[in-house]
């Protein structure tokens, strides 16, 4: 105690030996060391964060979290809760970390699950393990396509019979989740169903379902009735479809007393397909082999029924509705469609009113 307050008395005897210049320098100087010092520990705290996943379910962005935080590795979120960004410094060391827990899951785990040898495995465990594998890679896959945020894929194997009446095929269905604003062409679809059915055995493309988090058939079941039809045409039917539906929604609301609702939430459900639209010339110009005026008929089949009981309230199949354009007054294929899906608009709508 004697030598700090002798410390402390020099220091007060050094102090009042300096002149004011001398005495403003230091404490200008002790001000300037305190000042960097604060500032190279903010500057470290706010140091450059780097993606480290983007675009990630909520679970694995929890199980991701959870790793981090053990780790004692700093982390922010974005993209509203769908990426998840670290310091650049240990970027290196986050990746690392997480890729021991196999993380991020990507629909599960893959081959890597035989791994985990066991001598106690029976013949039922392993081919549980080989299906679940199967399924992880099969949806990782399925995630390398671009629209595709989030994937999901399950086998159904029935159990085998000797007795060939009773044998059952292989199913699949696929679960994806796209990304904001993105969409997913037939084609693509089509594409994951090839996917699957390539990949398990026995499996036919027309017992694969593709379906998005919404709800929202993505594939065709009946591709293969109709294969002669090129994508192209089978995108452009899939237009009319969307176009209809338009027309029919503002219709239902401007005319009648019903309420367009979620499928969930609904009492009925409308559906329709457009089955073919076939385009003939109805005559060429004078003097010319230019066509003067063509004429289309969308044939459409649609169905109403009551989602809750089951019980068809309205149906008609093979509507037809002809729609007529010029091609040499700069009429499209566009124009001639609009006057049939209108007209067929108001005669579905109208069915719909004598049938309630």
């Amino acid at each position: 105690m004697e030598t700090l307050r002798r410390f402390w008395q020099q220091v007060r005897q050094y102090w009042a030996g300096l002149s004011l210049a001398r005495r403003v320098l230091i404490i200008s100087a002790t001000v300037g060391a305190v000042a960097a010092l604060l500032l190279v520990a903010y500057l470290s705290q706010t140091s450059a964060y780097r993606p480290l996943f983007t675009d990630l379910p909520p679970e694995e962005i929890a199980a991701i979290r959870a790793r981090l935080s053990s780790a004692n590795i700093p982390y922010r979120l974005v993209q509203g809760g769908t990426g998840i960004e670290v310091p650049e410094h240990r970027f290196a060391e986050a990746r690392v970390t997480l890729a021991a827990e196999g993380l991020p899951r990507s629909g599960g785990k893959g081959y890597e699950l035989f791994d985990e040898t066991s001598l106690v495995a029976t013949p039922f465990v392993q081919s549980v393990n080989y299906q679940r594998a199967l399924q992880a890679e099969l949806a990782r896959a399925i995630m390398q396509l671009e629209p595709v945020r989030a994937a999901r894929v399950l086998i159904a194997r029935p159990e085998p019979t000797p007795f060939v009446r009773d044998q059952r095929p292989p199913t699949a269905s696929v679960v994806i989740t796209l990304k904001p604003g993105a969409s997913l062409s037939r084609s693509m679809a089509q594409s994951i169903v090839s996917l699957v059915a390539r990949s398990v055995e026995g499996l036919k493309p027309e017992n694969v379902t593709v379906v998005d988090s919404t709800g929202r058939l993505l594939s065709d079941p009946h591709m293969a009735e109709r294969e002669e039809l090129p994508t192209p045409q089978l995108e452009y039917r899939r237009e009319l479809e969307f176009r209809l539906t338009e027309a029919l929604v503002k219709r239902i609301l401007n005319e009648t007393p019903l309420k367009i609702a979620r499928k969930e939430q609904a009492d009925s459900i409308l559906t329709g397909e457009v089955r073919t639209v076939p385009v003939t010339n109805l005559g060429n110009a004078f003097g010319s082999d230019l066509p003067k005026e063509l004429q289309l008929v969308m044939v459409v089949d649609w169905t109403w029924k009551n989602r809750r009981t089951g019980e068809i309230i309205a149906q008609q199949r093979g509507m037809q509705q002809a729609g007529e354009y010029l091609p040499l007054a700069n009429e499209t294929f566009y124009d001639g469609s609009a006057e049939a899906i209108n007209d067929l608009a108001k005669r579905i709508v109208e069915a719909m009113e004598s049938a309630w």
